[in-house]
């Protein structure tokens, strides 16, 4: 069966646009005009005038968390501490939570209150409960604050050091209820396990908001460490048994290398599980935090702060030896990098062990604070860069603070590193850390400006995308960072018929407008996988 899909405006690439696509099977066998495709289709569907472009690959967000989210206490639009306690209280009351059960929130943000600027602690969320435990986790994923009741749970053994991560005193000696970094995942220790119901219930909540938003590709951390298998099992079973057409390619997290070696012995390198839509993917390490948090890693004091560099998430030495390990294994890593100092131990890292050309396309995740000539040595050097321009809605406001103007001007370099190496990089929301819906990213990619218009001009407009470029960056260049550019991320002949119908034409409206855009319909491989 050959359908034509037509009377539509389709992306093709940079000043390319056609009338239809004719799809057999799951792919695209000819594009072009109405009247030259429609004698060869079947079928013939009308997309009445809308535009049409590739599908949306997020290449970096966590889909577990996104639909863990979707069931938890959100605190994404608390502008102070009371209404952080004020909304985790209704919380509580809606859900009728009672006898110790654990109240779980995410998403505050201390540079947005206005009442005092500074991380929730113990004392705050005594004042929502000392009766039932309560973890609320920073907007970043690097931070968490727990009250006294979940400390209690906690039981931190006296002098307890979690390496790459802080626990915090206060002024008292006493714990602050404050976890960073990997001290983070210690406090989520008292988390009780789901069921495989439970965490099978968040998947597929996260798969179905992913294609409400026009998502037909994830890159995904959701193997994190211990208990990973359960997800594991769900993932083969949602893929393998039930047919998913969402495609999915793990970025599995394990911060020693003992761990990383059981799953590529036992998961990794069971080649018959995996297809293109179900993908065997990638070793995903931390090597430093947040700079919201001051725990990214720097090479110089920060310029607010001059008493912190960030954190070592990692150690160069036990980094080196990973890297090493996956190039000979064949194994692709991607690291999470923020700060000009944990940025440059991946570039070293990556150029000691891989090949010249970088064939098994090792990454960093964020790559934020860059001076120019680490832009150079990554373009030089093949190394691909997973972005996330949707973080200039808040990092707009702290940039210049954390890190000196001169340092600001060169990060957040999205042009200069795509016009030094256009196939290196490619759009993420790191969701839920921020919503996986694109558009809002589409916009702070070409306008480079909050929600609100502000700064106006741009934040260091020169390092604007193009609306053209930021789609491409979202499809063909996110393709490329999973070595798929061959057959996914473009409408074109041979390549996958996973394309998102969209409610305006996002090349001729106002930039400004980007953020309000919705899809109409989401297919992937020729079929429709949800419609407004």
């Amino acid at each position: 069966m050959k359908t034509l899909y037509t009377d539509g405006k389709f992306y093709v690439e940079k000043d390319y646009f056609v009338e239809g696509i004719l799809v057999e099977g799951d792919k695209i066998i000819a594009i072009g005009s109405k009247k030259d495709l429609e004698k060869n289709a079947d079928t013939i569907v009308s997309l009445e005038g809308n535009t049409v472009i590739p599908g949306i690959n997020d290449s970096h967000l966590h889909l577990w968390h996104t639909g863990n989210a979707l069931k938890q206490v959100d605190l994404t639009q608390a502008k102070s501490i009371e209404e952080v306690i004020e909304i985790t209280k209704e919380f509580i009351k809606e859900h009728d939570l009672k006898d110790g059960q654990l109240v779980f929130g995410r998403g505050w943000n201390q540079d947005y209150f206005t009442d005092e600027q500074r991380l929730l602690e113990r004392k705050d969320l005594d004042r929502i409960s000392t009766d039932l435990p309560i973890i609320l986790d920073r907007v970043c994923v690097h931070v968490t604050a727990l009250n006294s009741k979940a400390l209690e749970l906690l039981n931190i053994p006296e002098g307890k050091v979690v390496e790459g991560g802080e626990i915090r005193l206060d002024e008292n000696g006493e714990y602050s209820g404050i976890f960073t970094e990997n001290a983070f995942a210690y406090a989520h220790t008292i988390v009780p396990q789901e069921t495989k119901a439970e965490a099978k219930e968040k998947f597929l909540a996260a798969i179905q908001y992913a294609k409400e938003n026009g998502i037909t590709s994830v890159q995904a951390c959701d193997y994190m460490g211990p208990g990973y298998e359960l997800y594991f099992d769900i993932l083969k079973e949602i893929y393998k048994e039930e047919g998913e057409k969402l495609r999915y390619y793990p970025q599995f997290n394990f911060q020693t290398l003992e761990g990383a070696k059981e799953y590529i012995e036992t998961y990794y390198s069971q080649e018959e599980l995996y297809d293109d839509t179900f993908q065997r993917g990638c070793w995903k390490l931390f090597k430093d935090g947040t700079l919201g948090a001051r725990t990214a890693l720097m090479r110089k004091p920060y310029h607010d702060d001059p008493s912190t560099k960030g954190v070592y998430a990692i150690s160069d030495e036990d980094l080196e030896e990973m890297c090493a390990y996956a190039e000979d294994k064949g194994v692709r890593i991607v690291t999470h990098a923020i700060g000009d100092g944990a940025i440059q131990s991946m570039i070293d890292a990556y150029s000691k062990a891989m090949k010249e050309g970088n064939p098994l396309r090792h990454g960093i995740v964020h790559c934020q604070i860059t001076d120019r000539k680490q832009l150079e040595d990554i373009a030089e050097k093949n190394i691909t860069v997973l972005f996330q321009p949707i973080f200039l809605q808040y990092d707009i406001m702290m940039i210049e603070n954390r890190v000196g103007k001169e340092l600001a001007k060169t990060s957040y370099a999205f042009k200069t590193l795509y016009e030094m190496n256009h196939n290196l990089t490619s759009l993420s929301t790191d969701s839920p850390v921020e919503d996986l819906n694109p558009f809002p990213n589409i916009y702070c990619a070409v306008n480079r400006k909050r929600f609100n218009g502000f700064p106006e001009g741009g934040y260091y407009p020169e390092e604007c995308l193009t609306v053209e470029e930021a789609i491409d960056n979202y499809t063909i260049g996110s393709a490329y960072s999973q070595g798929m550019e061959d057959r996914l991320g473009r409408l074109k002949e041979g390549y996958y018929a996973d394309f998102i119908v969209l409610d305006r034409d996002i090349f001729t409206i106002d930039p400004m407008d980007i953020i309000n855009i919705k899809p109409l319909a989401t297919y992937i491989g020729g079929e429709k996988v949800w419609e407004k």
